[in-house]
């Protein structure tokens, strides 16, 4: 097995986290490893942030509705990931849900919300990076903004298209602004500077307050 299965085997398949159904890696695991790790019965904890490793813990009725609400948490490790530990024929059933799923009105304007909550939630760590100077703020301003332009480029997205997307068709669509921060934002990750975090966020905020604008 490779570094990062044989981590989700020895630490997080056993003890009180539950019964891991299946674990599936996704993402450029470029400055850390995100894995999505679906449990039953539900987990106690929603998230791991250790050794480089980015672990979103749910329980398979959470994973549902995630999925039947199009919410990229959940689609995108089930489109593009690839499975590290447990039950193939699991995952295989989950992807079945996300390639049946349909966009609707309820999917977009949740999407919308989550971007402007994502949103808020980069001004608060960029506030506290700010403050204390900690890294590690820092990273969660960049990954909360990340969430945000997101959520929100799936959002528009969904208004057309029939079906579920990965994150990478759904940058390809990204007007030329969205598309520019987008790669800026990327660069600046994991070693992001507090005031280049807070011009990105004023750009984005721009575009969060302006005019709807199309590819």
């Amino acid at each position: 097995m490779t570094r990062w299965a044989d981590l989700i085997s020895e630490a997080l398949t056993r003890g009180p986290l539950g019964r891991l159904v299946f674990a599936v890696a996704y993402g450029s695991g470029v400055s850390d490893r995100d894995v999505l790790m679906v449990y039953d019965p539900p987990p106690l904890t929603a998230e791991i942030l250790v050794a480089g490793l980015d672990a979103l813990l749910l329980g398979k009725d959470a994973l549902s509705r995630l999925v039947a609400m199009l919410d990229p948490v959940a689609t995108e490790p089930l489109l593009s990931g690839r499975l590290l530990y447990g039950d193939a024929d699991a995952l295989a059933e989950f992807r079945a849900h996300v390639a049946q799923a349909t966009p609707s009105r309820g999917a977009v304007r949740t999407l919308m919300r989550r971007s402007f909550s994502s949103y808020e939630a980069s001004l608060a760590s960029l506030a506290r990076a700010s403050g204390s100077g900690s890294r590690r703020f820092i990273r969660l301003t960049c990954c909360n903004l990340g969430w945000s332009i997101s959520y929100f480029a799936f959002a528009m997205a969904y208004r057309t298209s029939p079906c579920a997307m990965r994150l990478a068709d759904v940058v390809e669509r990204m007007p030329c602004r969205w598309r520019r921060l987008w790669d800026e934002l990327t660069a600046l990750k994991p070693d992001g500077e507090p005031h280049k975090c807070e011009a990105l966020l004023q750009r984005w905020e721009d575009v969060l307050l302006g005019p709807v604008e199309s590819g």
